[in-house]
């Protein structure tokens, strides 16, 4: 079925930044009539802007439990590293516990601030700089020496940009991605077209960086 004409999308950074744009390039090579349009929208209003029909799909690492009249689609998970200038004091640290002590960059507190960095909020650190954006995480590690928590596959895919390395412990977690959408009609949408090139995407993406770490098969949740 050939696609084509506006596709809505939303998308909070930074995760689109990893997985929507590859997506929607690979998309638009099956169906080049496709205008995918990313549009910004308040968080808090994600639900009703599916419902109205002002986005088409979203792709969200929030709690999804109210999303009432929404079809939720898990489709997949970033895993998480910790990085470090070269020489650091910590970058031969093996356990996350022998980090407490070493001075980190991290995103501006929110109340769902930890679900987007992945660092296990219920292990202590010293948090000495916040910052809005990844791009800020890295300028301030390498400048200031910092520890700082990043998607792997947006760490690895900017490492020629960035004096950064990836210390060897593991933080034993994963962001959840979800991808919500308005019930679907009989007949394969523009909707699930974007969804599935998501999860191509992503999953090609994370497994390729992902090592020494082990998770059950992602699944789709709806």
């Amino acid at each position: 079925q050939v696609m084509s004409g506006p596709g809505l999308l939303y998308c909070r950074r930074p995760i689109g930044r990893v997985f929507l744009t590859d997506a929607v390039c690979e998309l638009q090579t099956q169906h080049p009539e496709l205008v995918p349009s990313l549009r910004d929208v308040e968080p808090t209003r994600v639900t009703s802007a599916l419902l109205r029909g002002e986005i088409d799909v979203a792709f969200v690492a929030d709690d999804v439990t109210n999303t009432a009249r929404l079809e939720i689609h898990r489709i997949g998970a970033l895993t998480h590293a910790v990085y470090a200038c070269p020489s650091h004091p910590a970058d031969a640290a093996e356990t996350i516990d022998a980090l407490a002590e070493s001075c980190f960059v991290s995103p501006w507190p929110e109340p769902t601030s930890e679900l987007y960095e992945g660092w296990p909020p219920e292990k202590p650190r010293r948090v000495v700089m916040h910052v809005s954006t990844l791009e800020d995480a890295i300028d301030a590690a390498v400048a200031r020496r910092l520890l700082v928590v990043l998607p792997v596959v947006f760490a690895e895919q900017h490492r020629d940009d960035t004096a950064l390395q990836r210390l060897p412990c593991v933080l034993g977690s994963r962001m959840n991605i979800y991808a919500l959408r308005r019930p679907a009609s009989p007949q394969r949408d523009k909707a699930q077209e974007v969804i599935e090139a998501a999860r191509s995407i992503l999953r090609l993406r994370d497994s390729s960086y992902r090592v020494d770490q082990t998770f059950p098969e992602d699944t789709q949740r709806q």
